[in-house]
């Protein structure tokens, strides 16, 4: 399981190279196709109509963003609108007890591009999803559907 999940990894890493170099020779950041900064991408979230804008983490805060900075445990994980108190309780386990294991989650990121890949267990098997790093934001500019502390 371990090898075939590096190729996949690998394989992945390749497609997102070639992600960042159409990035980079346009000049912008990246936009998931598939998810959208759009009303159309939220309309069955609890309180998306609440979204005023969608931010980047290097618009909401000072210096360079980290998603693993200065450590992490279990209380920094805060849920938001989106009622999905059972992932994020176990991303804070994850946080407070295997840090390595959540770190392992990230497989690639480019967050200069904000191309991001991100791998789920689902239905017994790995899968990775490339996201983009835009974040649905309430009309102060904080994010709506979960943040850190």
């Amino acid at each position: 399981a371990g090898a075939d999940w590096i190729a996949r990894c690998r394989k992945q890493g390749e497609e997102i190279k070639k992600i960042v170099r159409a990035c980079e020779e346009e000049g912008r950041s990246f936009v998931d196709p598939l998810f959208p900064p759009s009303p159309s991408s939220l309309a069955r979230c609890t309180g998306h109509e609440e979204v005023w804008s969608w931010r980047r983490p290097s618009e909401m805060c000072d210096g360079e963003p980290s998603l693993f900075s200065g450590g992490m445990g279990a209380g920094d994980v805060v849920q938001g609108r989106l009622r999905d108190c059972w992932y994020l309780g176990a991303l804070s386990i994850m946080a407070g007890r295997r840090r390595e294991r959540l770190e392992a989650l990230v497989c690639f990121g480019w967050v200069a591009r904000g191309v991001h890949a991100v791998r789920f267990f689902v239905e017994g098997r790995w899968v990775v999803v490339v996201v983009d790093d835009l974040i649905p934001c309430d009309r102060f500019g904080r994010p709506i559907f979960g943040r850190c502390r």
